[in-house]
């Protein structure tokens, strides 16, 4: 059913290709193959996906691997983009310390 609104939507809007965020958790990983499933019904290739990893101090090695070979099975475009110094220079911005993990880390 997912797939289906999905593909519906790109056909809508004649997107070229689709980028997912990825993270190896069981949310992303369902998006992805969702995704996947919308082009399979539009007759269209999986390379006409992007997934992006973007791991930081929460990212473990397993979730950062599932989501790789994920990608790798599914023929999809794979990038990784750490953020850890991106998110080090945010908490910096707003004074929060990176050792405290109240709402604000999150």
């Amino acid at each position: 059913m997912q797939a289906h609104a999905l593909a519906k939507r790109v056909k809508h809007t004649h997107c070229q290709k689709l980028v997912v965020g990825i993270s190896g958790g069981l949310d992303s990983c369902l998006a992805l193959l969702a995704s996947v499933e919308a082009l399979k019904v539009l007759g269209r290739p999986t390379t006409d996906i992007t997934a992006i990893s973007m791991p930081c101090f929460g990212t473990t090695s397993r979730t950062k691997s599932n989501a790789e070979l994920l990608c790798t099975a599914l023929g999809v475009d794979f990038r990784l983009i750490d953020i850890t110094d991106t998110v080090k220079s945010h908490l910096r911005d707003i004074a929060h310390d990176e050792n405290n993990y109240n709402v604000a880390y999150e």
